[in-house]
């Protein structure tokens, strides 16, 4: 019999929803990860978000915990139900409410099954890049909870990069809304904190995604080596060479053992270790890579290449990665698969190390990795029923977790904490920053009944030691004009803890953001400089003071750059200027924002308290994603004093063409046409006053004539720009006044019917935002945007009554900004 509260809930909802029966519960007492189970007390089905926004209701007023799952194909026991709660399954949650191929978006319910979308989207040419394994079965709401990879996501990144807006019920039961069909608006980044919560936040009720065009172009091959430790190195050399395929997937000896009666091939000789690499674009471009690809190879220890020459030997091939999982049953009847991830050069390391560890133990251990972005699945085979079995094989786990943080790496690429992992956070970050999480989660679910026992450790665990110097004192701080200007941590720490209200600052080249502020000062200009550097691993870090200029230098030197084209660096703007304010270039269309850079910071809130958040590695979902949050957050939440960005090869040439158009239709029937074309362009934008659109596609020199002659076919006219007149059509407009505008899909017609926003404005990044710019009184122009529905942004000379930018209204807002400034620092 049910309890009367349950009773509550059964006459809440239709009859079917909520199942107590023994057999319905226990088809539900784990996820993937089978090694930990628990009985939920119901199992509730909402079929609609109304229904499942009433369930979360109710638990917040019984004080019951619940857990959220689609398919549980997790492998982390983060969706095992908790002990007294009940679990919320949201695949019946599985419509598709929007597809717009034009803006290639789609808006779906969490319980849409990832493969389904891109099902979806094939025949509008178009596909959803984030792949994990599962992907035939697991749900989008799943995804998002647990910010998943796969195969692909070395050159298209995780579903985090994916997710441009959200709509959520939260574990208090308040509803939010959070960015929307173009990526948001300026501001903290709360989809992007949002997205890899692992349930402890609340529960996707709408997810609005990017959708990626399907190109003609891809190469596969199958490597072999004498070693996993000869792979690896073979890894780094691939990326070293500026070469980013869209996988490279490495299999041990033990995998290879397990998969070759189930993938019958011909194999490459002699191989204890094999690379699945693929190519993907442009076919231009594919096949200008594919000959420096296959020379790095031949110039490694590789005992042969096996080259698919059609659709039918690339399925054969990819067979051999995708049957192992399942063939590791013919090996050993359990599987405790792990998720670790170690810098690129160390994976050579870490697999031979892995070996060592496994010898020891005497469990074998099978080896699957998405190499080129160092994260490894090490799969422990095992006996469940043999007694002790279990500790064995948690304590070799651990052995193996430790050791990826010993090489600077994170204890989890995709799969997530969950309950598996949850000790060992607490090794990756300090006390301090283990408690600034639980203060979070306590921001988003007070009475801690979303999935609780999960992801965090208990408060007080041992964690490394204090990684920054005390900040408690200093000395003869440094001033200079109106700012304080610390030269270290520890003093920028000290200014935060005893000044009462400031706001921080870079070079001064956006001082329109400050320009109604009347606190005092801090300028980071004194902490400046690339700390660290790795050009083989593609991950620098510098100091928030660090001229961009200087950045940019250093990595040209090396043949790369920053994706998202930053603006302002000739004028003297910093790195932490640049995150803080969310500034994004031409480039970004095509090679990623700044949200998709940022790999972790180290920034002071408002107490005074060091933190440092995220890694170093390029692939990680350890802990909430708190620097994606602080893109854009303009200072309000903490000061940033160190970024990690994950940055990208420098292309060898680019192309810049001209497009003209006649109206404000012709130009919303074409840039559809060019945002979406398979020739991937690298940037889009709009001259509004001369009626011409820039688009600019950028590769190996030897290949751009063959890249855009598609393009040139499709649209007709395209008029090629001169190197010289190229290198400066893309710069920001010089004026007095320089503001920016997101411009939702919905809005762009009434804004290019609108003379004044005509005449002052130029689109970028497809139509996605505009520049505004003029030399007159800006107020008619800001009024302009106001009358459409926008909220323009004023970086440049701009009188501050035209600031109107304010953090949005919510409850959730007002109770994560006391997380990060409880003494109101930072308003």
């Amino acid at each position: 019999m049910p309890s009367p509260a349950l009773q509550t809930l059964q006459s809440q909802l239709p009859a079917d929803r909520v199942a107590v029966d023994a057999a319905t519960r226990a088809a539900y007492d784990a996820d993937a990860q089978t090694a930990y189970r628990q009985r939920a007390i119901a199992v509730v089905t909402p079929h609609t978000t109304d229904e499942l926004i009433r369930t979360v209701r109710w638990c917040h007023a019984e004080g019951v915990p619940f857990t959220v799952r689609g398919s549980g194909t997790g492998l982390s026991a983060g969706a095992t139900p908790v002990e007294g709660g009940i679990a919320i399954v949201t695949t019946r949650l599985n419509r598709i409410l929007r597809l717009d191929p034009v803006q290639r978006i789609a808006v779906v319910e969490p319980g849409v099954v990832n493969l389904n979308l891109t099902a979806a989207a094939a025949p509008h040419g178009l596909f959803y890049a984030p792949d994990p394994s599962s992907q035939p079965v697991c749900t989008l709401g799943g995804n998002v909870g647990f910010n998943a990879g796969g195969a692909h996501c070395l050159k298209h990144g995780m579903t985090s990069n994916h997710v441009l807006g959200l709509k959520a019920v939260l574990a208090t039961g308040e509803v939010v809304t959070w960015g929307g069909d173009r990526g948001g608006t300026f501001g903290p980044d709360w989809t992007g904190l949002f997205v890899g919560n692992e349930g402890l936040f609340g529960v996707a009720l709408e997810i609005t995604l990017n959708l990626q065009p399907v190109t003609d172009g891809v190469f596969t091959v199958l490597a072999g080596f004498p070693s996993a430790e000869a792979a690896g190195d073979a890894v780094s050399a691939i990326i070293a060479a500026g070469i980013i395929p869209v996988a490279i997937e490495l299999l041990d000896a033990l995998t290879i053992q397990a998969v070759r009666p189930v993938a019958p091939l011909d194999y490459p000789p002699d191989c204890d270790a094999l690379l699945v690499i693929e190519l993907e674009g442009p076919g231009a471009i594919v096949a200008a890579e594919r000959p420096r690809l296959e020379a790095v190879l031949r110039s490694t220890q590789t005992t042969g290449l096996v080259i698919a020459r059609n659709a039918a030997e690339r399925a054969a091939i990819w067979k051999v990665r995708k049957s192992s999982y399942s063939a590791y049953g013919r090996l050993a009847p359990s599987n405790m698969v792990q998720d670790c991830v170690v810098p690129r050069r160390h994976l050579g390391t870490a697999l031979r190390r892995i070996g060592e560890l496994s010898a020891a133990a005497q469990i074998p251990v099978a080896n699957i990795c998405h190499a080129g972005d160092g994260n490894i699945h090490p799969n422990l085979l095992h006996d469940a029923t043999e007694p002790g079995i279990h500790e064995r094989v948690e304590h070799l786990a651990g052995e193996i977790l430790t050791m990826c943080l010993e090489l600077g790496g994170s204890i989890t690429g995709e799969h997530g904490v969950g309950l598996e992992k949850r000790p060992y956070l607490a090794r990756m970050y300090g006390p301090a920053e283990i408690d600034f999480f639980h203060r979070l989660r306590h921001a988003y679910d007070p009475s801690g009944i979303a999935n609780p026992g999960k992801l965090l450790p208990d408060r007080g665990e041992s964690g490394p030691a204090e990684r920054r110097p005390d900040p408690q004192k200093t000395t003869d701080l440094e001033t200079v004009g109106w700012a304080f200007r610390p030269t270290s941590l520890a003093e920028l720490a000290a200014i935060v803890r005893t000044t009462p209200r400031l706001r921080p600052v870079g070079a001064g080249t956006k001082p329109a953001l400050n320009a109604d502020y009347d606190g005092e000062r801090v300028s980071l200009s004194g902490l400046s400089g690339i700390t660290a550097y790795e050009p083989a691993e593609f991950v620098l870090t510098a100091l928030a003071g660090t001229p961009l200029a200087e950045i940019q230098a250093t990595l040209a030197a090396a043949g790369q750059c920053l994706a998202f084209d930053p603006p302002f660096a000739e004028l003297g703007a910093t790195l932490g200027g640049t995150v803080a304010a969310n500034l994004n270039g031409p480039g970004s269309f095509g090679r990623g924002r700044v949200r998709d850079a940022v790999l972790g910071v180290t920034f002071v809130d408002g107490t005074g308290q060091i933190l440092t958040v995220g890694s170093r590695v390029v692939k990680n979902v350890a802990g909430f994603d708190v620097p994606k949050f602080l893109v854009g957050s303009n200072g309000r939440y903490g000061v940033l004093a160190e970024i990690t960005l994950k940055v990208v090869p420098l292309p060898e040439a680019s192309i810049t063409h001209v497009v003209p158009f006649a109206d404000a239709a012709e130009l919303q029937a074409l840039l559809p046409r060019l945002a979406n074309s398979p020739t991937l362009p690298e940037a889009i934008d709009v001259d509004l006053a001369a009626r011409e659109v820039l688009v600019r596609h950028s590769g190996p020199r030897a290949a751009l004539d063959e890249l855009v002659a598609p393009l040139r076919h499709a649209i007709g006219e395209l008029r090629a720009l001169p190197e010289s007149d190229a290198a400066t059509c893309w710069a920001l407009p010089r004026a007095s006044h320089l503001g920016r505008v997101v411009i939702p899909t919905a809005s762009l017609t009434a804004a290019l019917a609108d003379e004044t926003f005509a005449r002052h404005g130029r689109l970028s990044s497809a139509g996605a935002f505009a520049w505004l710019s003029t030399d007159d009184d800006p107020a008619p122009l800001h009024e302009a945007c106001l009358k459409l529905g926008l909220e323009p942004q004023w970086l440049q000379a701009a009188t501050s009554i035209l600031r109107t930018n304010a953090a949005p209204a919510t409850q959730i807002a007002a109770a994560v900004t006391q997380v990060f400034d409880p003494v109101g620092r930072f308003d």
